[in-house]
This record gives structure tokens, sequence and C-alpha cells, in this order.
């Protein structure tokens, strides 16, 4: 079990990416290896292929708490419209910068991001939308693709500048 906050949600993450991963693509990717760079390095035990995995956790850089819309939906005063425009492209901002940083790495073919998110549930809808159309994929250098993976079995790929969505993947937990 991994000591520190990164490491155990790292793990979590990679787990739970290689269940639907693998029920998606048929394949039986399994974690080899942790190490630094990228986090994981995966074997799929039948015909020894290799799938790198880099986990970036989608964390407020202040405070390092995880990265949530502000929920101000609920709110009344005057400034709840502004607020929401507001909470919404500071959440655009930082995962676009921290996807664009993760674009500089260069680990090789068979390689896939994930970026990983354990606060409450994401909008998806427009705000991905927009997301998507704002990172340039073609520096990509993460050729099984980008992979927004939420703590509640959510799943969306942005390889190539598509979206995917897959639920309830885990029911066997």
């Amino acid at each position: 079990m991994p000591t520190d906050f990164k490491t155990y949600w790292e793990a979590v993450a990679v787990d739970q990416f290689l269940r639907f991963y693998n029920r998606e693509k048929g394949s039986r990717y399994q974690v080899f290896e942790h190490q630094d760079s990228p986090d994981f390095r995966c074997v799929d035990p039948w015909d020894e292929s290799e799938l790198k995995v880099e986990v970036t956790l989608a964390l407020d850089a202040q405070t390092k708490d995880p990265l949530a819309w502000q929920d101000v939906s609920t709110r009344t005063d005057e400034n709840r419209d502004t607020d929401a425009d507001t909470a919404v492209e500071t959440v655009l901002a930082v995962l676009r910068n921290t996807i664009t940083k993760k674009f500089d790495k260069r680990y090789g073919k068979n390689c896939a991001l994930i970026v990983y998110h354990l606060a409450l549930p994401w909008r998806w809808g427009e705000e991905i939308e927009r997301l998507k159309t704002e990172i340039d994929y073609s520096f990509s250098p993460y050729d099984r693709g980008v992979w927004f993976v939420t703590h509640w079995d959510e799943f969306y790929c942005l390889h190539e500048g598509r979206l995917y969505r897959r639920t309830r993947v885990n029911s066997e937990r």
C-alpha cells in the first residue's frame, strides 16, 4: 500500500483505468512497475505488450486540494452567474496548463496520460468540449490517449480530439 497521498491516488487511478481499458480493448494489462517517469509500466502477460501510463492528479495549484467545480448553482445572490463563470474558467485553465505541460514529456510509444479527479463529480458538458478544442493534440506524445478519470468511474478520452463517456465500470467494488 502506497504511503503518501500522491502515490496512493496514482495507484488507485491506474488500477481503475486498467480495469476499464482492459475491458474496452480486450487486453489484460497489469501494473508491472511503479516508477518515476512515466509513473507506471504495465504489461499484458498474454502477449507481453507494454503500456506506459503517466498519472496526474487534478489538484488546485495553490492549496494542493482536489480541483473542484465550485457549486454556486444554489446561490441566489446577484454574483452567482459571475462566480460560476469564474470557477469554470479557473478549472479549465488549470486543466489546460496541466495537460499542456505533460505534452513536453516524451515516454515513447504505447503511452497514456490519466488526469485523475477525486473531488465532486465534474460537469462534463460544454466545459470539456471547450477544453478539447483549446488543447493542441498535434503535440501529444500519448498515443494511447489522454484520459479524464474520476473517482466515480467516469472515463473520458480526449485522444485525437474525441470525447467518449463510459460510466459505472467497477460495479464489483
